[in-house]
C-alpha cells in the first residue's frame, strides 16, 4: 500500500501494551534505535478508528503499522519485526544471519511466526473470552478449552525448544523470537489465566519466561499495562 504523505524516517504506530505492537516496540529497545532513525507515534483509539489519514494507511483500523520514508506502509506483526530486524540488526546480535551455515536463521524466521500466528491465535481467544466480561459470566469450560489447546501447542512447543538447559528457544544468544513470544505468554496472565496454565506446569518455561519478563527493554515497553490490567510482576512473585 502507498499513501501520499511519507514519513521523515520509518514511524510505527503503537497504542499501549495490550496491542500486539508492543511487540515491536520492545524489539527497537533491543535494536537500540533513537527516534532519529525509527519513531513511534501513539494515536488515540478513536484516530485509528475514524481519523481519515489513520484509515488510509490501514483500512482494517488495527495496529502494529509501519509507515516507510517511501510512502509504503506495512502491516502485521510478523513481517515488521522481519523487515527491522533485516534493516537495523547489523551485527546480528538479536536473530542469526540470513548466511549463517547452519539453520538458525531458518529456526528464528519459524519463532517469529509461531509467535504472531500460532501463540497470538490462542492468546487472543483469552482475550475475547474475558476482556470486559465479568468474572462471574465469563464461560468457564471455553477458558478451560483455550488453556489446553495452549497448554499443548505453546508450551509444549517451547518446551521442547528449551531442553538440554538451552536458554532461549533458539538455543543461542538471540533474543528476537523470545522477545516476540513474551508478548503472547504476558498477555495470557495479565487476562488473569493461572500461572499453572500459562506455563503449562513446566519449570523450564517459567524460568524462561520470567527471565524474560526481568529484561530491561521488557520493563520499558510494558509499563503502562501494571495500571490496565491485574498484573504481578515476576520479581514480586510470578503471574
Amino acid at each position: 500500500m502507498i499513501v501520499p504523505s511519507p514519513a521523515a524516517v520509518p514511524m510505527l504506530f503503537h497504542m499501549n501494551p495490550t496491542w500486539t505492537s508492543v511487540r515491536i516496540v520492545q524489539l527497537l529497545d533491543e535494536l537500540a534505535l533513537p527516534s532519529d532513525q525509527v519513531e513511534v507515534r501513539v494515536p488515540t483509539y478513536a484516530a485509528l478508528k475514524h481519523d481519515l489519514a489513520n484509515v488510509a494507511l490501514n483500512p482494517l483500523r488495527r495496529l502494529p503499522i509501519l509507515l516507510l520514508p517511501s510512502g509504503a506502509v506495512v502491516l502485521e506483526t510478523g513481517a515488521i519485526p522481519q523487515l527491522l530486524l533485516e534493516r537495523y540488526d547489523r551485527d546480528h546480535r538479536l536473530m542469526p544471519s540470513a548466511r549463517a551455515s547452519d539453520d538458525g536463521h531458518a529456526h528464528a524466521l519459524m519463532w517469529t511466526y509461531f509467535a504472531t500466528s500460532t501463540a497470538y491465535a490462542l492468546s487472543s481467544r483469552a482475550y475475547v473470552a474475558t476482556v470486559g466480561i465479568p468474572l462471574a459470566d465469563r464461560d468457564a469450560d471455553a477458558l478451560a478449552a483455550v488453556a489446553a489447546d495452549w497448554v499443548a501447542a505453546v508450551v509444549a512447543a517451547v518446551g521442547a525448544a528449551l531442553a538440554n538447559r538451552r536458554p532461549d528457544v533458539l538455543g543461542a544468544a538471540y533474543p528476537a523470537a523470545d522477545v516476540l513470544l513474551t508478548f503472547d505468554f504476558a498477555l495470557s496472565g495479565w487476562l488473569g489465566v493461572d500461572r499453572a496454565d500459562v506455563v503449562g506446569g513446566d519449570d523450564r518455561v517459567g524460568g524462561w519466561l520470567d527471565r524474560l519478563m526481568r529484561r530491561l527493554s521488557f520493563r520499558r515497553a510494558y509499563a503502562a499495562m501494571d495500571t490496565m490490567v491485574p498484573y504481578t510482576a515476576p520479581a514480586a512473585g510470578g503471574l
